[in-house]
């Protein structure tokens, strides 16, 4: 075997681990489309979500919203409706 093909294996094996101990990630699997590895990889990157004061802030990072001055503006009513 392969070096590569290991460490994809190794990879596959440390998600299954995070995902089977995490009840957040199982939760976010939940989602139509999200499977084990995209939910531990949203977990991980998103880790404490209160650091984010409100959903824009979360989407600006996940980079759902492109920020900019005018995004500044307008939030406050996207969040609103």
């Amino acid at each position: 075997m392969n070096r590569s093909w290991q460490r994809i294996q190794e990879s596959d094996e440390l998600v299954k681990k995070i995902y089977q101990s995490d009840e957040r990630a199982r939760l976010v699997s939940t989602i139509p489309g999200f499977g084990k590895f995209l939910s531990v990889l949203v977990v991980t990157e998103i880790a404490d979500i209160d650091r984010f004061p409100s959903v824009g802030k979360l989407h600006c990072y996940a980079g759902g919203i492109p920020f900019s001055d005018h995004l500044l503006l307008v939030l406050p009513a996207l969040l609103r409706a």
